[in-house]
């Protein structure tokens, strides 16, 4: 299975799809699984959009970032951990320790005060290179970016000007500095239509 990245926004991911994937051979089991949970223990159900948004930003991290399924999984259990559903010990325990990382990791990331990126920039990006101790947390949060640039439209008008002010200072010069330079393209491209609506 392999997409064009970034065509057809509009067509529907399912967890059959998604399973299709070579790279998630022999973790098709987990992944159900830890699907299962996400669907039944969070508070986002499928009505809300929430667990297309999983899929379709699973696919992204699979085909445009060559991640395999320690990240899958990682993205489709971060909320439960999130809401503090599911433990660090019983997501160690029940789904590897790397996956528990590469959630601790995005927590990490998550728990920097953005605000701050607009007084020094340079010094931002750079404190968020080193925080990672695994790359996948970077690609993961580049991908989870990289959704909400192609679905900005569903977002309110305040919260769209405040994905793409962070997706301009951080998000593009991190792809940039990670070589991923058809993502910081697109990314590059949605802003600027952004920009381009605004005026």
């Amino acid at each position: 299975m392999n997409n064009t990245p970034g065509n057809d926004l509009n067509k529907e991911v399912t967890l059959e799809k998604l399973l299709e994937y070579e790279a998630l051979k022999g973790e098709r089991t987990l992944i159900r699984k830890a699907f299962a949970a996400m669907l039944n223990l969070s508070s986002r159900d499928e009505d809300t959009g929430y667990a297309q948004m999983v899929l379709e930003t699973a696919v992204i991290i699979l085909e445009e970032m060559g991640l395999g399924a320690e990240s899958v999984k990682c993205l489709i259990l971060k909320n439960l951990a999130d809401k503090g559903v599911l433990s660090a010990e019983k997501i160690e325990g029940e789904y590897g320790g790397a996956v528990n990382g590469l959630i601790q990791g995005i927590h990490k990331l998550e728990r920097l005060d953005t605000k701050k990126y607009s007084t020094n920039t340079e010094n931002f990006i750079g404190l968020l290179l080193t925080l990672s101790d695994d790359i996948r947390v970077l690609l993961i949060r580049l991908g989870m970016r990289l959704y909400d640039m192609r679905h900005l439209s569903d977002y309110p008008d305040e919260k769209q000007r405040m994905i793409t002010g962070e997706t301009r200072a951080l998000f593009i010069p991190i792809a940039h500095r990670l070589g991923l330079y058809r993502i910081k393209n697109e990314l590059e491209d949605r802003v600027m239509r952004f920009t381009d609506r605004q005026t």
